[in-house]
């Protein structure tokens, strides 16, 4: 953060086991907690977690070109592989829409995700910003 000027505002940090404390120490970051529950809006969709909801944003925004990443060749494999495994969970039955385990992922590369964990934990500005109501003339709107 500090090489880089990043406020802490811009930083988010997974929430789950040790990052806890971290984002009790470094006030103003953003927790992030896979399992918690989906941000909701005006667009409702019916997303597992917060995991979820922000793969699919992140694979929309991939769709649409709206997203790059500049990298050495070694680490854009390793983004590669990351995202190659994150797959829609149970894509033939009705109910809320889900991605692949992080215990299947790891089985199948031999290795945690963390690169597109990282990507993925960023889309929660994107779902935030998505669905920030703000109020004109007493009306309730979203972005």
């Amino acid at each position: 953060m500090a090489e880089h000027s990043i406020p802490r505002s811009n930083v988010v940090i997974d929430e789950d086991g040790v990052g806890g404390g971290i984002v009790d120490e470094l006030q103003g970051v953003k927790g992030f907690v896979n399992n918690s529950k989906p941000k909701e809006g005006v667009i409702k969709y019916n997303y597992a977690n917060l995991k979820s909801q922000c793969y699919f944003k992140l694979a929309d925004l991939v769709n649409e070109g709206k997203i790059s990443i500049k990298c050495d060749i070694g680490i854009r494999k390793l983004i590669i592989e990351d995202l190659e495994q994150i797959k829609r969970k149970d894509a033939d039955k009705d109910g809320k829409l889900a991605v692949t385990p992080k215990e299947d992922i790891k089985e199948n590369i031999g290795r945690s995700p963390d690169f597109g964990d990282a990507l993925m934990m960023r889309m929660l500005f994107e779902v935030r910003q998505e669905y920030i109501p703000y109020i004109v003339g007493g009306r309730v709107y979203s972005r």
